[in-house]
C-alpha cells in the first residue's frame, strides 16, 4: 500500500473514532485496528495520539480558511468592509463551516464535533490547534469587524468575535437538541436555513453592541460635563492682626482692658 494512502486510511479510521470517543478515549492501537494496518506503519508517520489529533484537523480546517480568505478578499476589493456588508463578513465567517458540517461524504459532519471538543478545551493539544488553525482567520476576521464597526475598540471586538464563534459552534452542535426542543420542526441538517438564521442573528448582536457602545461612551461624555469644578484654593497670603502692648486682642479688650481700670483705682 502506497504511503500516502495508508496515511488517509489512518486519517479516516482516527477521525471516526475521535469523533465518537475524544482524543482521550481511543489509543493508537484501536486506530491502527480499524485502519487495518499494524501498529509500526501508523507510528511511522504518527508518532504520537496528538499528532494524529492534529493532522486530522489540519486535513479539513484548511480548506474551510481558504474559503473563508478568498471571500474576505472578495467582500474588500468589490466593496470594502463598511458597516452595509457587516452580514457579509459574518457569512463569510460562518457558511463555509456550517455547510461543510452537513456534509457527511467530506467529513465535514465529523469536523463539526471535533469542533465543538476543541473550542473550550485548556489541554496543550488544543491549544495547539488554536494557535495554528483557528488564531491567524481570527485576527483577520476581526480587522474585518474593525472595518465595518469603526466605533468599537480592541476591547469590544474580540469579544464579538469569540460570541459569534460561540453561536456558530452551537448550531452545528450533533446533540439534536434543536430538534428535541422544536417537536422535530427543526431540522440540524438543513445547513442552508442555519445560515439564514445564524448570519442575521450573529451581525445583529454586533449592531447591538455598536449601539450600546456609544450610548454608554456618550453617558460618559455627559457625566464629566456636568460634574461640577473643585474650588481652586486661594494663593493670597494672610496677615495676622497686630496686637497693643499689654493687649490680648487688637481692640484693647480682655487682660489689657483689666490693667487699665486697676491702674484708675489706685489714683
Amino acid at each position: 500500500m502506497a504511503s500516502a494512502e495508508t496515511r488517509e486510511k489512518i486519517l479516516d479510521a482516527a477521525e471516526s473514532l475521535f469523533t465518537q470517543h475524544g482524543i482521550n478515549g481511543v489509543s493508537l492501537r484501536e486506530i491502527a485496528a480499524k485502519a487495518d494496518i499494524r501498529i509500526s506503519h501508523l507510528q511511522y508517520h504518527f508518532k504520537t495520539r496528538e499528532d494524529l489529533y492534529f493532522a486530522v484537523f489540519e486535513r479539513r480546517i484548511l480548506a474551510i480558511n481558504e474559503d473563508r480568505l478568498a471571500r474576505l478578499d472578495s467582500i474588500e476589493r468589490d466593496s470594502g468592509y463598511d458597516s452595509a456588508h457587516l452580514d457579509d463578513v459574518v457569512r463569510a465567517l460562518v457558511e463555509p463551516m456550517v455547510m461543510r458540517s452537513g456534509d457527511t461524504k467530506s467529513g465535514g459532519a465529523h469536523y463539526a464535533t471535533l469542533l465543538n471538543q476543541v473550542t473550550n478545551e485548556p489541554a496543550d493539544y488544543a491549544r495547539r490547534i488554536s494557535r495554528e488553525f483557528f488564531d491567524p482567520i481570527a485576527r483577520i476576521t476581526i480587522k474585518a469587524f474593525a472595518k465595518a464597526l469603526p466605533d468599537l475598540d480592541m476591547k469590544s471586538l474580540p469579544w464579538i468575535y469569540i460570541f459569534a464563534v460561540g453561536a456558530m459552534t452551537a448550531s452545528i452542535s450533533r446533540t439534536d437538541r434543536v430538534k428535541l426542543l422544536s417537536d422535530n420542526a427543526c431540522d440540524p441538517l438543513d445547513v442552508a436555513r442555519t445560515v439564514s438564521l445564524l448570519v442575521p442573528f450573529i451581525a445583529g448582536g454586533m449592531r447591538a453592541v455598536d449601539e450600546a457602545e456609544q450610548a454608554r461612551r456618550a453617558k460618559e461624555h455627559d457625566s464629566k460635563a456636568r460634574r461640577p469644578k473643585a474650588p481652586q484654593k486661594s494663593t493670597a497670603k494672610t496677615t495676622r492682626p497686630l496686637r497693643r502692648r499689654g493687649s490680648s486682642v487688637e481692640d484693647g479688650s480682655g487682660d489689657g482692658q483689666q490693667t487699665v481700670a486697676k491702674a484708675s483705682r489706685k489714683r
